[in-house]
């Protein structure tokens, strides 16, 4: 039987019943565990700089078509028809969003499998170490935009998945990734990084006498093309969306010019340090670190040794993208125009991790090695899950900080002669910036920090810590010249009372 799917699925005639045989049990096993791991995000999720801009609404269709996302607004329109704001995406739709990128997770490592002989030990300890990598615990922090993320991702593991498993089913492959890549261009990254394990592993499949060799590289040609073929398609589409809008494509959503390639190496460089010395977000023992880098760099030490040892004409092309897999993995993260390598943007290169335990899972010879790396890898488990609960409960603690600074300030507010509600306020933050006294291990570039270091979040934070809406203004260059030299919180004296109106120096 599983010859003959084998052979079925080589000649793209599998039926999409037949696809997931053998995987349902893996998948919801992956699934279930990945929920329990996170449990702490879905039950009390946290407020995000995001949370409280879009406390009155998602943001208009052209800041999203703007930036290539017109997927992810449609998606959010269709969910605010059901009644469904902003914050329940965190409590319902952020649980909805990781199932489906777990539940996938499996097939990410599975997909170029023949048929029904997908081994759990090998696929299931990469899958959680993909999923619940710290890296990828820091969408979760922006709850409204984890859900459409994770989708997409979850879209475009699926889309090279059934594209490998079943030929035929290239558009559906297709018309998948389309969709994915309208809510999140970073899917790209994760369709790049399968497509090359794809590569290596039908270079390392044995010669088959049954049919041509070249067959075995089908399956990777297919989600290849396919993948060439929705990007093109999704960048027609986007098109069109600008030109009938009229809107300017953000910088997010621009590709690096040449003169910039030179700066652009020198941040790579810089983030490969950051990486290798904080491969799980925060600063760990050095025996962790050792670990997690001795499990994933003998991973694919293992790969090249093999493919040197079983050489053949095409063993160059395989080695070469074992050595460029670093820059698939940061893919649109590298070359896009603005350079912002926030840990949730590094899925590309937690699947590269991955695979390094996908690959020591695989090729472990006896018992006594698989035995090991089981452990290792479970141990980098337990690290991984108990930093992701840490930026929970430090975006926990941040809101309470932050729910605490917005209770003070209106306390300071109502102590104003002749201040009421209309008057106008300026935050100017010179001396606070992004958190408070207390440091947080996990606030990192925007993740985890205070809803007062950007100025649309503080409307929205001091109404759900007051129960009140005030009148904010922007700080002006006059307002910061004026707190540099002026009592700024907690000090006494903090809120004053100016020209133009209420001033809160932090």
């Amino acid at each position: 039987m599983r010859y003959v799917l084998a052979m079925r699925s080589a000649m793209g005639s599998v039926p999409l019943s037949e696809l997931m045989r053998g995987l349902w049990g893996l998948c919801a096993a992956v699934a279930v565990a990945c929920i329990l791991a996170r449990l702490p995000f879905l039950i009390a999720p946290g407020l995000s700089i995001d949370s409280y801009s879009n406390l009155d609404g998602w943001p208009p269709m052209e800041r999203f078509v703007s930036q290539g996302r017109f997927g992810q607004f449609l998606i959010f329109q269709a969910m605010q028809g059901m009644g469904v704001d902003p914050e329940t995406f965190a409590t319902f739709f952020q649980g909805v969003g990781l199932i489906c990128f777990a539940f996938t997770a499996p097939l990410f490592f599975a997909a170029f499998d023949k048929p029904c002989e997908t081994k759990a030990s090998v696929v299931c300890l990469p899958a959680l170490l993909l999923v619940l990598h710290p890296f990828q615990a820091e969408i979760l922090t922006f709850s409204e935009a984890s859900f459409s993320a994770l989708l997409a991702i979850a879209m475009g593991i699926a889309a090279v998945f059934i594209t490998a498993r079943a030929l035929h089913l290239w558009w559906l492959g297709c018309v998948l990734l389309v969709v994915a890549l309208s809510m999140y261009q970073l899917v790209l990254n994760y369709v790049g990084i399968m497509v090359l394990l794809g590569l290596v592993r039908a270079c390392l499949d044995g010669p088959d006498v049954d049919r041509p060799r070249w067959r075995n590289y089908l399956p990777v040609a297919a989600a290849g093309v396919t993948a060439a073929l929705a990007v093109v398609l999704y960048l027609i589409v986007n098109k069109l969306f600008i030109s009938v809008l009229g809107v300017p494509v953000d910088q997010r959503g621009q590709m690096i010019s040449l003169d910039q390639l030179g700066a652009r190496i020198g941040e790579i460089r810089e983030l490969a340090k950051w990486v290798f010395s904080h491969p799980l977000l925060i600063p760990t023992a050095s025996a962790v670190r050792t670990a997690f880098w001795a499990m994933v760099i003998s991973g694919w030490v293992v790969v090249c040794w093999l493919l040197l040892r079983s050489w053949r004409r095409e063993t160059p092309i395989a080695l070469l993208v074992v050595l460029i897999s670093p820059l698939v993995g940061l893919g649109v993260v590298a070359v896009g125009a603005t350079w912002w390598p926030v840990p949730r943007v590094l899925g590309g290169l937690v699947a590269l991790f991955a695979a390094g335990c996908f690959w020591m899972c695989m090729y472990a010879r006896n018992s006594a090695t698989r035995a090991s790396v089981c452990l290792l890898a479970g141990l980098l488990l337990i690290s991984s899950i108990a930093i992701g609960h840490r930026i929970h409960n430090d975006q926990r603690q941040l809101n309470t900080f932050d729910s605490f600074l917005a209770e003070q300030i209106m306390v300071s507010l109502r102590g104003l002669d002749g201040y009421t509600e209309q008057t106008p306020i300026a935050v100017a933050n010179t001396k606070m910036r992004w958190t408070h006294g207390v440091p947080l291990a996990t606030t990192w570039m925007d993740m985890n920090i205070s809803a007062f270091y950007v100025s649309s979040a503080v409307p929205a934070r001091m109404t759900l810590s007051t129960g009140r809406k005030l009148n904010f203004r922007q700080a002006s260059e006059e307002d910061v010249a004026a707190c540099a030299n002026a009592p700024a919180w907690p000090e006494g004296g903090f809120v004053s009372m100016q020209a133009g109106g209420a001033l809160v120096c932090l």
